[in-house]
Parts: structure tokens; sequence; C-alpha cells
């Protein structure tokens, strides 16, 4: 008896945003970039084996439950203001990105309710028989996150520029 999972989930999200001013006088440019990515794979493996008679076997038995399930996300953000003015100016961008990965559930291998119907009747090990319960998690997650913010002022009098670029990976 044997259960087997290997879903696999491969996500790429991207944002990007671009603002510009170009000429005249007290001009603002804003950018905001953001990428959200969220994976969950959610699963119940189960083998089993139930109400059956351990002597009736005969032979060798195994049952195996494995899991090797992946999540592969990649989650990136890009923000670009710029400005160029004769006068006041003011560049601000923002890039965020983020990459939110769950895998829950269970893997279980099991055997419920033996019958022994040997009645105390002893076995030789010609008539013996082999049982094997595996159960194996081997689930992995992979998540890349990228997040750039670029702001650029050119001003003959003031100029300002402010860049914040964030990247959560959970």
């Amino acid at each position: 008896v044997e259960s087997k999972d290997t879903s696999t989930i491969t996500a790429t999200s991207w944002g990007a945003a671009v603002s510009g001013n170009f000429g005249g006088n007290n001009a603002l440019s804003l950018a905001i970039g953001v990428s959200l990515s969220e994976n969950t794979l959610h699963r119940n493996l189960d083998a089993e084996i139930s109400d059956f008679d351990q002597a009736a076997i005969g032979g060798k038995v195994d049952i195996k439950s494995s899991n090797n399930s992946s999540i592969i996300s990649n989650s990136s953000a890009v923000s670009v203001a710029g400005s160029v003015l004769s006068n006041k100016g003011l560049s601000l961008s923002g890039g965020g990105s983020n990459s939110f990965n769950t895998i829950l559930g269970s893997t279980q291998a099991k055997i419920t309710n033996v019958i022994d119907l040997n009645d105390g009747l002893e076995i030789n090990d010609n008539q013996a028989s082999a049982v094997n319960v595996i159960a194996e998690e081997s689930s992995t997650i992979e998540s890349y996150v990228h997040a750039v913010a670029v702001g650029v002022t050119v001003s003959k009098t003031m100029a300002g520029a402010l860049s914040v670029g964030i990247g959560v990976a959970r």
C-alpha cells in the first residue's frame, strides 16, 4: 500500500512603477511598485491497512506514505521616480515585495485493527511475514524576493529624492 505526493507550486509575481517630471517649476514625482505572492499547499496523505488477519499475510507487506511537495516562489518589485526641473523638485520612490509560502498537512502510514486468527498457534520462521510501515516527509520551500527603488531629482535651485525598497519572505 503506498500513497505519494509530489505537488509543486511555481509562482512568479512582478510589480513595477515609473513616474517622471521634466521641465517646469515645483514638481513632485511619486512611484510605488508592489509585488505580493501567497502560496499554500495543504494536503493529508494516508497509507493504511485496516482489519486484516496478520497470519493470513504469508509474505512481506509494505505500507508507505511519502510527501515531496515543493513551493518555488519568485517575487520582485521595481519603482523609479525622477524629476528634471528648473526650480524646486522632489522625487519619492517605493518598492515593496512580499512572498508568503506555507506547506500544511500530514503524512501517515499506519496499521489499524490487526486480527490475530492464529489462536495461539506457533508460526515457524518459514511462515513469518514482514510488515514495514514507513512515513517520509521531505517538503521544501524556495523563496526569492527582490525590491528595488530609485529616486532622482535634478534641479537648478532645490532638489530632493527619497527611495525605499523592502523585501519580505515568510
